[in-house]
């Protein structure tokens, strides 16, 4: 198993008080490596603004208005950044840059080759859950790395107990290693929660195999961990409420997790759910077909 490093962690920053929340998570993690925490301030293009009435500003007028408001957020995010850094005896740096939001933020992860994305989120619920969750959710799956997705501000110190779900969708199966590192740093409790959600004796048969390959994996990293099958349709229903009922403190899924149910096909997939309901942090891991960070081939996945 390939291990995990984090050299670079950038935090999206609007000003606001809840993305202020994602700095003490990345500083959980930064600290295990000795990361360089990167505070990124998006600034909508003017040119997609639009402007009352029939007044149009010449390019050249457009310009010199960006880099006024350039000029601004750079002073703003600069003094931001000063700011958390006496706060937190630890030195972050800043940036400012152009263009749409979920856009701009995963270009610079790949430009800059960005290890994780610490973002703070909005729960919401209802018809606004797809509008809004879902441009969280375009910023979480289309990132070339994992993203640590926040809604409250910090409690306890590190990850004591990582929730870890799985179902029949192989890639899910890639969030092991991850969860494996993670207990490593924090010396923390690995939770299995494996979720049957066709209703079939033969699915609940092919999902404790999974489980017993899954426990065996984990004994033999060493890890502290738990392992209980629920079976429920509902997969995030079954995520959230288990999260709850053992006061986990960190959920691992993976970030295109499919729909299951017409519910799942209204409200937006299984991912998007999670990350607009779930009170704890939610790590979401890529999935890809060839990863350098997982061997599970000796157990038949």
């Amino acid at each position: 198993m390939k291990p995990i490093n984090i050299k670079k962690i950038l935090i999206p920053i609007d000003f606001s008080e809840l993305s202020t929340y994602a700095i003490e998570y990345a500083l959980q993690i930064a600290k295990v490596h000795t990361s360089q925490i990167t505070f990124i301030h998006v600034v909508e293009d003017m040119l997609n603004f639009s402007v009352p009435g029939d007044f149009v500003l010449t390019t050249e007028e457009f310009i010199e208005k960006e880099k006024a408001l350039e000029s601004i957020k750079n002073e703003r995010l600069t003094h931001f950044a000063k700011l958390m850094s006496e706060k937190y005896s630890y030195d972050f740096s800043a940036t400012v840059i152009f263009g749409k939001s979920h856009r701009a933020v995963n270009d610079y992860v790949k430009s800059e080759q960005i290890d994780l994305l610490v973002m703070s989120t909005h729960g919401v619920s209802g018809f606004r859950e797809f509008i809004i969750g879902s441009n969280a959710v375009r910023m979480i799956t289309e990132c070339s790395c994992p993203v640590l997705s926040v809604q409250k501000p910090m409690k306890t110190g590190g990850f004591k107990k990582i929730l870890l779900p799985f179902n029949d969708d192989p890639f899910s199966r890639q969030k092991i290693n991850v969860a494996i590192q993670l207990s490593k740093w924090f010396e923390a409790e690995v939770c299995c929660l494996g979720i049957e959600n066709e209703g079939e004796q033969s699915h609940l048969v092919k999902m404790e195999r999974e489980a017993h390959q899954i426990d065996s994996y984990l004994t033999e990293h060493g890890v502290k961990h738990s392992m209980e099958i629920v079976k429920n349709s509902n997969l995030s229903k079954a995520v959230l409420s288990y999260g709850k009922e053992i006061n986990a403190d960190l959920l691992i899924v993976m970030a295109d997790m499919e729909k299951e149910d017409i519910v799942e096909y209204i409200m937006g997939p299984v991912s998007q759910q999670l990350i607009n309901h779930s009170e704890i942090p939610v790590l979401s891991v890529q999935p890809t077909r060839h990863p350098d960070t997982i061997d599970l081939h000796p157990y038949g996945w």
